[in-house]
C-alpha cells in the first residue's frame, strides 16, 4: 500500500510540475533543474510531516500507560487504545496498538483473551524490540494458560532473540520470567528455585512483583 502511495504521489507531482512549465513557461532546458528540485522539497516537506505525525501518535501511545500502571484501569486503558486504533491506518501503528490492548486484558488476568487478540497480529511484521515483546508475550500468556507445549516451542524458537534482552532495563526481568516458567515446565526445578531468587533480587519493577509471587508460590 505504501509502495502503491508512494507511486501515485510521485505521477501526481510529475502532472503538476508539467502543469507549472506550461503555466509558468518554464523553458525546456531549465525544467529538468527546476523538476528535480521541486520533487526534492515536496519529498523532504512529506517526510517533515510524516515524521512530526508519528512523533506525536508514539507520545500519545506510550502516555496511556499510566492509566495501566499508575491509575490501575485496564479497562480504559483498553477502551482509550481501541479508539486510538480508529484513527490509524500503517499496519505498525496497528500493531503497536493491538499489542497494547492485548496487555490490557493481560493485567486484567483473561490471559485468553490476550493471547488471541495477540494471534491477530501478524509475526512477520514485528521488528527489533517490538518483536521480542511480541514473542515474550506470546510465551507468557501460553505459559499462565498452562499451554506448556505451545509456551516451549515458542520459548525455544526465540531463545537467542531472548537472550540478546536479559540484561535490558525493561525487559531483562520480563525474560527471566518466562525462563523461569520454562525451567518448571522442563522439570529443572532446582534451577528454576536458583533462577528466581537471582531475579528477586535483581529486578524491582513493581510491575513483576505479582510474577515474582506467583512463581515463588508454584516452587514453594
Amino acid at each position: 500500500m505504501k509502495k502503491q502511495w508512494t507511486i501515485l504521489l510521485g505521477v501526481g507531482l510529475g502532472i503538476f510540475a508539467l502543469i507549472l512549465r506550461k503555466l509558468l513557461n518554464i523553458p525546456e532546458n531549465k525544467f529538468i533543474s527546476f523538476y528535480l528540485i521541486f520533487i526534492l522539497v515536496a519529498f523532504i516537506a512529506i517526510f517533515a510531516i510524516n515524521f512530526i505525525w508519528q512523533l506525536r501518535f508514539f507520545k500519545k501511545l506510550t502516555g496511556l500507560t499510566h492509566i495501566l500502571y499508575k491509575e490501575k484501569d485496564p479497562d480504559r486503558f483498553i477502551t482509550e487504545n481501541e479508539k486510538l486504533l480508529q484513527t490509524v491506518r500503517s499496519p505498525l501503528n496497528w500493531n503497536m496498538i493491538s499489542m497494547n490492548i492485548s496487555v490490557g486484558y493481560a493485567e486484567k488476568g483473561d490471559y485468553r483473551r490476550a493471547k488471541e487478540l495477540l494471534l491477530l497480529i501478524p509475526e512477520n511484521q514485528m521488528k527489533g524490540i517490538n518483536k521480542v515483546i511480541y514473542n515474550h508475550n506470546l510465551c507468557y500468556f501460553h505459559f499462565l494458560l498452562e499451554e506448556n507445549t505451545s509456551a516451549i516451542a515458542v520459548f525455544n524458537a526465540n531463545t537467542e532473540l531472548f537472550r540478546k534482552f536479559e540484561q535490558h532495563p525493561g525487559l531483562g526481568g520480563s525474560i527471566a520470567v518466562i525462563n523461569i516458567y520454562y525451567l518448571i515446565a522442563t522439570g529443572e526445578k532446582e534451577q528454576a528455585k536458583q533462577m528466581l531468587e537471582q531475579a528477586k533480587s535483581k529486578f524491582t519493577d513493581p510491575k513483576l512483583e505479582k510474577d515474582l509471587a506467583d512463581l515463588e508460590k508454584i516452587l514453594s
